[in-house]
């Protein structure tokens, strides 16, 4: 597919399945890379158009296809929650423990804020997040139910290529079949310092000719140009790429390298911050997801889909919001958790053993768990009781006042009522009395009238 099309195709794309601004505020606010909006707007094309596709019957996504393997995923249904931040399912998760414990995964569901889970034939539970394992992206969770059906696992590291799969949902069906794609893949290269150019050998004398400097990485903030000629890194001469590779490599994300550099004629030297390749500032590709750069607009990809020290990688095609989930062997056992969608023909799950080496002791695990649940609740209801101590400490005050104030009003209410008669003021107040003789009332005639 030629530039021109893949360029009307992303401006289609956009048109059919617009990204908010203020969607992309939310991802920035969480810190929860999306990618470019072109991959993004791509990917959700394409998912658009598969939907739309008439699948032909017995294709490995069609239904009646996944239909035929509903048997295997009967079983492990049971062990299988889907996993809400608020109203949303972010992540879907596995038991495994019967005493509430969850595994799912961490970078889906963010912080303990609004967690939820539910299960077949339950009711949403509220989901406290108990521990994240940052290595493999996954959280264990905590509900309080201790009738739940765990998974059960069987050995994932030695699949064989070709080996059939299964990813679990709460469907009566599989979510996704297909088959191991490759044997375990270490793809922990976040740790790995990355400078950001593409470069060759110069065309005259020594150096490495930089022939492309990658969006927002090291490089191009330290204004590194193509063109420029990379002579030396920390005082070390650069003669071929595997050199500079493997010096770059030995650093680690956020390390500082000296180039020494040379630019039309001139040489100078420019310090240079290192990033790393799926960091979220500056995002690009590790190398092996940049080698299946066409099938990456296939779909909707995980946010978080690299850095595993050890993962299986399939050509199932599940969800960003399938991962967390078990994947399951033809008998239905746990072979891994699917922790990733990274294109369009691959997904990653991270090893039975590996999520169990994480876990530990299965009865130690639930003593943990519940032990410092127990701890939770005690010192919860011990401010509870504090403040329950202090509400009736308050009642009883204010009741004590009210009935004081009380006891006063009815106090100066009966002084009023039995105040002496002869304070008041008698009706006949205006009539003379001498002696105890009423005076005889004056008239006009007894008056001297003034002459006129």
């Amino acid at each position: 597919m030629n530039s021109r099309i893949i360029w009307k195709l992303g401006v289609l794309a956009v048109c059919v399945s617009p990204l908010s601004a203020q969607e992309f505020a939310d991802d920035e606010r969480r810190g929860r890379d999306r990618g470019s909006i072109y991959e993004q707007a791509m990917g959700r094309y394409f998912e658009d158009l598969d939907r739309r596709r008439v699948k032909v019957p017995f294709e490995k996504g069609h239904r009646s296809t996944l239909l035929e393997y509903a048997p295997v995923v009967e079983k492990a249904r049971a062990s299988t929650a889907k996993v809400y931040k608020g109203d949303e399912v972010r992540a879907l998760g596995t038991v495994v423990a019967k005493e509430g414990l969850i595994v799912t995964k961490a970078s889906e569901i963010g912080d303990d804020e609004e967690l939820a889970v539910e299960l077949l034939g339950k009711d949403k539970m509220v989901a406290e997040l108990v521990e994240v394992n940052e290595e493999n992206d996954l959280a264990l969770l905590w509900v309080h139910d201790f009738d739940l059906t765990p998974i059960t696992w069987a050995p994932g590291s030695s699949l064989p290529v070709g080996k059939m799969v299964a990813a679990v949902g709460t469907l009566n069906m599989p979510l996704a079949v297909g088959a191991v794609s490759l044997p375990i893949r270490n793809l922990s290269e976040a740790s790995k310092g990355f400078l950001g150019v593409s470069m060759r050998p110069a065309d005259e004398g020594t150096g490495l000719l930089v022939t492309e400097v990658l969006r927002n990485s090291g490089a191009e903030k330290a204004e590194i140009e193509p063109g420029d000629v990379i002579l030396a890194v920390d005082g070390n001469a650069m003669e071929t790429s595997p050199d500079l590779i493997n010096t770059i490599a030995q650093a680690e994300p956020g390390d500082v390298v000296l180039l020494q550099i040379l630019r039309e004629g001139e040489e100078m030297m420019v310090e240079v911050t290192l990033g790393d390749k799926d960091s979220g500032s500056g995002f690009q590709m590790p190398q092996h997801e940049m080698m299946d750069n066409t099938a990456r607009m296939g779909g909707l990809m995980s946010r978080n889909r690299s850095g595993y020290r050890a993962a299986i990688q399939t050509d199932m095609q599940i969800r960003p919001n399938h991962c967390g989930g078990a994947m399951v062997n033809l008998d239905g056992e746990a072979v891994g958790l699917n922790i990733a969608r990274a294109s369009r023909v691959k997904s990653y799950a991270i090893p039975s053993e590996v999520v169990l080496e994480w876990l530990g002791d299965p009865d130690e695990l639930v003593a943990d768990v519940l032990e410092k649940r127990v701890a939770n609740a005690q010192a919860a209801r011990k401010a509870a009781e504090e403040v329950l101590e202090r509400a009736i400490a308050t009642e009883s005050d204010v009741t004590r006042v009210l009935e004081e104030l009380k006891q006063r009003r009815e106090e100066a209410r009966q002084r009023v009522e039995v105040v002496p008669a002869e304070v008041i003021q008698p009706a006949s107040a205006g009539v003379d009395e001498v002696e105890g003789e009423p005076s005889e009332p004056v008239t006009l005639e007894d008056e001297e009238m003034p002459d006129a």
